[in-house]
């Protein structure tokens, strides 16, 4: 397993094996994807959980202290040989939220990814339809994508027994 980098994740998406449906190019960093926020939302564990939906270019505003269901803007499609894994941005730290259940995304899963987001402050604040809320990091999980083969995880291994029969009689 390893991870890809900006450009391999270019070419794993040409060769079919990511596809992220609305894809914004400006979101791409050195090892990562960074996700926006989608609609609609829910805010969960209030009475009555009202549904509402962001919309472009119109700030909603986020009320402190409520627990959100929120989804992605982006639709990721990943083959048997990626995985994802899922971290919010430090902005959204920096501005008080946290995003809950930073997630592992299978290999061949298909779909918005869903989070929980928690305001952590004691007033309003706002989002915006597309604001980058979590990055999203590939790795290949291919059997053929490793980087070592039979013999050197052989002698790798023998080594490593050799050290610790050394290390068991007091030696260095």
């Amino acid at each position: 397993m390893y991870l890809l980098n900006a450009k391999a994740i270019r070419w794993y998406i040409d060769s079919g094996d990511i596809h992220i449906d609305n894809t914004d190019w400006s979101g791409l960093g050195p090892t990562s994807y960074r996700l926006r926020l989608g609609s609609p939302y829910r805010e969960m564990f209030v009475t009555g959980g009202k549904w509402g939906e962001f919309e472009e270019g119109k700030a909603t505003p986020i009320e402190p202290r409520v627990i959100y269901k929120i989804e992605t803007l982006e639709t990721v499609r990943l083959s048997s040989r990626v995985q994802g894994f899922v971290f919010q941005t430090t902005n959204l730290s920096l501005i008080g939220f946290e995003l809950i259940g930073g997630v592992g995304v299978e290999p061949n899963y298909s779909g918005k990814l869903n989070f929980l987001l928690r305001s952590l402050w004691n007033e309003q604040k706002h989002f915006t339809l597309g604001d980058q809320i979590a990055k999203i990091y590939f790795f290949d999980v291919a059997e053929s994508s490793c980087p070592f083969d039979d013999e050197l995880y052989k002698a790798f291994f023998d080594w490593a027994s050799e050290r610790a029969q050394i290390m068991s009689k007091g030696g260095r």
